[in-house]
């Protein structure tokens, strides 16, 4: 199937650094960025209990925003990773 899209001068850089170092055209890179992008996790906003941290999605970049009433430590992500297995 062929469409036109527009990317972001950035994105189709990247891409097509990425193309040319795979010896790849440049669709195909995106196109199975786009696949993984798309079947990956969903993350949604939650809260981690008992702490008073929460996090939110970047509406912008897309990236997870962590809020809380005191900073992360090892002990936390040690938790949280043995939470998640």
């Amino acid at each position: 199937m062929s469409t036109t899209i527009e990317l972001e001068v950035d994105l189709y850089v990247a891409a097509a650094s990425r193309a040319r170092q795979e010896h790849r055209p440049v669709n195909s890179v995106i196109n199975q960025l786009l696949r993984e992008a798309l079947s990956g996790p969903r993350l949604s906003p939650a809260i981690v209990p008992g702490s008073g941290t929460h996090f939110t999605i970047d509406s912008a970049t897309g990236l997870p925003v962590v809020k809380g009433d005191r900073a992360f430590d090892s002990e936390d992500v040690a938790r949280i990773e043995w939470e998640l297995g």
